[in-house]
């Protein structure tokens, strides 16, 4: 009778152990998760090419368990509302995110109509490079986009896409903001390797519905 007091007693303190070891270990993936965040941000969002509190930038990679979607690992505006608003992740074929991954692995786009021209501009640019129009409303009013495919520099494949936008025209530096990614090309591949490895422990990639 004592001996399986004490056993369950130890039985007790071992699980209790083990649940604390887990939710710290969680805890220290999340503060190296927000530190690679951190770093993204300060490398992607100078001022040199032209960021301001009009833009947004975003990278999707491609999702581990799945190659028809890229998943949304990292995102910063100084406006919160279009840092916390979006759709977490995309088929791999639509919007110019799709262009961008499918072609060439660039694109440059501004509005220079507005309202339904503004709808027929960007379905002829579509056209034009065999892409898909989103199937839904965007969350940011953009006028404005440099998109980038990044390259995993050990094996050359395409892992992701470099997402800036702004609600102005004439704001983005395209060129300011290939010569950065071209700069920073080893230390950004590393960055969204290893923070694409945290994010499918951190938040497992699912099917179903997008959002």
């Amino acid at each position: 009778m004592l001996r399986n007091r004490y056993l369950y007693g130890e039985k007790e303190k071992f699980e209790q152990l083990l649940r604390n070891e887990t939710q710290n270990h969680g805890e220290s993936q999340r503060n190296y998760f927000d530190s690679l965040t951190e770093a993204l941000r300060y490398m992607l969002a100078g001022e040199g090419i032209g960021f301001d509190a009009s833009c947004r930038v975003t990278i999707y990679r491609l999702q581990n368990n799945s190659t028809s979607y890229l998943k949304r690992i990292f995102r910063h505006s100084e406006y919160r509302a279009y840092k916390d608003e979006g759709r977490f992740r995309i088929p791999v074929s639509e919007g110019l995110v799709g262009v961008a991954w499918n072609n060439h692995g660039k694109v440059e786009f501004e509005y220079v109509k507005s309202g339904r021209a503004a709808d027929q501009e960007l379905q002829a640019y579509h056209r034009a490079h065999g892409g898909i129009a989103p199937t839904c409303d965007l969350s940011m009013p953009s006028r404005s986009f440099v998109i980038r495919a990044v390259e995993d520099l050990d094996s050359s494949q395409r892992i992701a896409v470099v997402v800036y936008e702004s609600t102005k025209t004439g704001c983005l530096r395209a060129e300011a903001i290939d010569a950065l990614l071209e700069r920073e090309a080893r230390p950004l591949s590393r960055l969204i390797k290893h923070l694409g490895a945290l994010d499918g422990k951190l938040n497992p990639d699912k099917g179903g519905m997008l959002s």
